[in-house]
C-alpha cells in the first residue's frame, strides 16, 4: 500500500497462494483454513481448480485490523518474583498437641 493508504497499481491485482499468506502471518495452512471458513479472510479460487487464492490488498486490511505493534521489541517482561516476609502478628495462636 502507498503511504497515503490507496492500494498500488503493483499490489492491486497480486494474488498469494496459501503458503505464502501463512508464511506471511507464521502460522500453519491449516490456520489459514480455519480462517477463511470463519469468515475472517476473502479468497478466490479458479473455476475447476483446487487452489485457492487470497488478494494481497484484502490480505494487506486483515493484517491492519486483527495485528498489534507492541513497543521495546515486542517481548513482555517476566515478573519478578518479589521477596517479602511474611506477615506475622504479635497475637499469635499458640497450638496444643
Amino acid at each position: 500500500m502507498a503511504k497515503n493508504g490507496s492500494v498500488t497499481a503493483d499490489n492491486k491485482n497480486k494474488y498469494l497462494t496459501q503458503r505464502e499468506v501463512a508464511e506471511r502471518f507464521r502460522k500453519s495452512e491449516g490456520t489459514i483454513i480455519n480462517w477463511r471458513r470463519s469468515g475472517l479472510l476473502s479468497f478466490f479460487s479458479p473455476p475447476g481448480a483446487r487452489s485457492v487464492l487470497y488478494l494481497m490488498p484484502e490480505i494487506e486490511d486483515f493484517e491492519k485490523q486483527y495485528t498489534t505493534i507492541r513497543k521495546g521489541g515486542g517481548a513482555k517482561k517476566k515478573a519478578r518474583p518479589t521477596k517479602e516476609k511474611p506477615d506475622i502478628s504479635a497475637t499469635q495462636k499458640k497450638w496444643r498437641i
